[in-house]
């Protein structure tokens, strides 16, 4: 892995995919406001890998991959969690929606078409779109699927026990 050096705050997408450049680096989720919501605490960093340049069509495009380990809120148990996020990016650079709808399936559009673009706010909605809508432990290890299984209400009517009891052959005529 190349030496990090200091990012930029903007880029240019389009430049950097002309001249065929490579970014890599690290930046702290503590700078993505519009993540920090879906955190459960916005310790940590994000380590990405971007490389632009044209594909054998001559579409600009950005790809590469970032890596994070997240703290969520498990909603099974309402209890932080550590989630890891691998992700690939694969962006295709344009200058408006005209474009964009022109795009082959396999890319998103990058719009960029007013000068610069925040180089965390890019990081920032890939990791967005990376993040599960509910994010769970692993079953065997969430304090809430114990509670869950062993949980019953007293008073309370389980329509289905009269099949678990046909299944188990326990039912009485």
């Amino acid at each position: 892995m190349p030496d990090v050096y200091r990012l930029p705050v903007t880029i240019d997408p389009l430049q950097l995919a002309g001249l065929g450049d490579t970014l890599v680096g690290r930046i702290d989720l503590v700078q993505m406001k519009r993540l920090r919501p879906s955190l459960y605490s916005d310790e940590g960093e994000v380590e990405f890998r971007f490389e632009f340049g044209r594909d054998p069509e001559g579409i600009f495009c950005l790809t590469g991959q970032l890596t994070a380990t997240l703290q969520v809120v498990c909603q099974r148990c309402l209890e932080p969690m550590q989630l890891p996020i691998k992700g690939s990016v694969r962006l295709g650079i344009v200058s408006g929606a005209d474009e964009a709808a022109k795009l082959p399936p396999l890319y998103e559009p990058l719009i960029a078409m007013d000068g610069p673009l925040f180089l965390a706010e890019i990081i920032e909605d890939e990791l967005m779109l990376a993040l599960p809508i509910s994010p769970l432990h692993v079953t065997e290890v969430c304090p809430g699927t114990k509670t869950l299984q062993n949980e019953k209400v007293p008073g309370r009517s389980y329509p289905f026990a009269a099949l678990s009891a046909l299944k188990h052959g326990k039912c009485s005529n």
